[in-house]
């Protein structure tokens, strides 16, 4: 599956590509830009301080207003097959709720997002 990667101190996050409807250039805030999006900040998903969000990735959600994913820079976009996605234990499935688990290799981690649970959240 296809993946645009966003990277943080520690670890890299992965949104599955078929997931979104498009990514945007977030010049402005989004309120100030005169959009009414619902705004969602990957830093705050993964308990990272906020960092400068240049893209937003709409989400596929049939939800109106759109459901936008605050990210910082997206480093890359690659693939990365489901028979690697390593499962998290069940003592930590609390905290990482939010993701379908980890792909590792010698570069690091990168934890696959789950946009799915993310809006099914949304009131």
């Amino acid at each position: 599956m296809r993946y645009f990667v966003c990277a943080f101190d520690d670890f890299q996050v992965g949104v599955p590509a078929e997931c979104m409807e498009r990514i945007i250039a977030m010049d402005a805030h989004p309120d100030e830009a005169g959009d009414r999006n619902f705004c969602i900040s990957l830093a705050a998903l993964c308990g990272q301080k906020e960092t400068d969000a240049p893209h937003g990735l709409v989400l596929k959600s049939g939800r109106s207003p759109a459901v936008v994913l605050l990210t910082p820079k997206i480093q890359t976009d690659m693939e990365l097959p489901d028979a690697e996605l390593r499962a998290f234990p069940r003592s930590l499935a609390a905290f990482l709720r939010y993701f379908r688990g980890a792909f590792l290799d010698a570069s690091g981690m990168i934890l696959a997002l789950d946009p799915e649970t993310i809006i099914k959240d949304i009131p």
